[in-house]
């Protein structure tokens, strides 16, 4: 079984990099060899999983270190999930590691988790909350395995969680949205509506508010980060509805809600990465989480001396995080506005502000 897995891993590997080359490259060969994957690890499921031997220390490398990253959400979004795995990338290169990659689907992630420890991986990288539940499982199944959680916050002896504080560079975009619109209404999409991304929508709700108690705010969620149509269905919706301005904290579900902004003239504000210049002169700005740096970063730790456990928070203090606004070129922010935020955020870096997890 063991021999099965390195062979499938060995693929998604191979696959998984070619699928994120580039903005345009596939994303069906790195899923398909995930599903190989997750398949030879099922076969092994009754080893791995419940019995005495599943729980000893996993197998040593051959050769190198390995590490692998795990993604709910799949590559090529050209956002959060990409930009995680340029660090990822780098780390690997930087620091002597074989990388692998797997894209895994709901019902998979404790089996690939898992194999993989069973593997010997020296880092194993699951990405974003929906591999929280399964990542604090197997973790306390394998002490002897290092994982890096990234975006979800497991206590755990052998877990690195890395989390950011969104609600502070969301307060930033609030503040900005609600100085912008013109008539008091804007919006917000969520991919999924789970306590890591109501945290975007909490501190967008308080800095718009802070600006204007009376200004509306409509939610919607898509209910997935994959899903570009619905994304700008529920676009569509808002601007009809009177929003002009949208917050959109989506993965690849915010594609849609550019497309959606180039046919009526809505206003959006981006996230994750700099997406100021997608539709030119319609994007207030962006609220730019590091991820990649994030990663990198737990490489370099791991490689000066070992990984040091526990949650890490990355913010405005610690460039974890910011409201980026766009080039003058792209788009002029007014300058009572980029007053504005940069007062907010000054405010939120001495405490005077304390930007809420929850909508109050």
């Amino acid at each position: 079984m063991k021999k099965m897995l390195s062979v499938a891993l060995a693929a998604a590997l191979v696959l998984g990099m070619a699928g994120c080359g580039g903005a345009g490259a596939p994303e069906t060969a790195a899923t398909e060899a995930a599903t190989t994957a997750t398949e030879a690890a099922k076969e092994s499921e009754t080893t791995a999983a419940g019995s005495t031997e599943a729980q000893k220390a996993p197998e040593q490398s051959e050769g190198g270190k390995k590490a692998a990253m795990i993604t709910a959400q799949p590559l090529g979004d050209k956002g959060v999930t990409d930009n995680t795995y340029e660090g990822f990338k780098r780390g690997c290169e930087e620091f002597g590691y074989e990388p692998t990659v797997v894209e895994v689907q709901a019902g998979e992630y404790e089996e690939t988790l898992r194999a993989l420890c069973q593997e010997g991986y020296d880092i194993i990288m699951p990405c974003w909350s929906a591999l929280e539940d399964a990542c604090a499982k197997v973790s306390a199944e394998y002490p002897d395995s290092e994982f890096i959680m990234v975006f979800s916050e497991i206590e755990l002896p052998n877990v690195k969680s890395l989390i950011s504080k969104q609600e502070d560079g969301s307060y930033l975009a609030g503040v900005a949205a609600a100085m912008t619109t013109k008539n008091d209404h804007i919006a917000f999409m969520g991919g999924s509506d789970n306590p890591q991304i109501n945290k975007f929508l909490a501190g967008y709700d308080a800095g718009a508010k802070a600006v204007n108690p009376d200004i509306k705010i409509d939610v919607t969620w898509v209910g997935s980060f994959d899903d570009p149509a619905k994304g700008k269905e529920l676009a569509l919706m808002l601007y009809d509805q009177g929003a002009d301005i949208i917050y959109v904290a989506a993965a690849a579900s915010s594609t849609g809600v550019f497309d959606a902004a180039k046919e009526t003239g809505g206003m959006v504000v981006g996230c994750d990465v700099d997406q100021n210049g997608i539709v030119p002169g319609q994007v207030i700005g962006s609220m730019v989480i590091n991820y990649g740096n994030w990663v990198y970063q737990a490489f370099q730790e791991r490689e000066d001396g070992g990984l040091k456990f526990g949650a890490y928070k990355y913010g405005l203090e610690n460039d974890g995080l910011d409201l980026l606004l766009p080039e003058e070129s792209v788009y002029k922010t007014p300058d009572d506005i980029a007053a504005a935020v940069a007062e907010a955020k000054e405010k939120i870096l001495s405490g005077e502000i304390v930007a809420p997890t929850a909508v109050q």
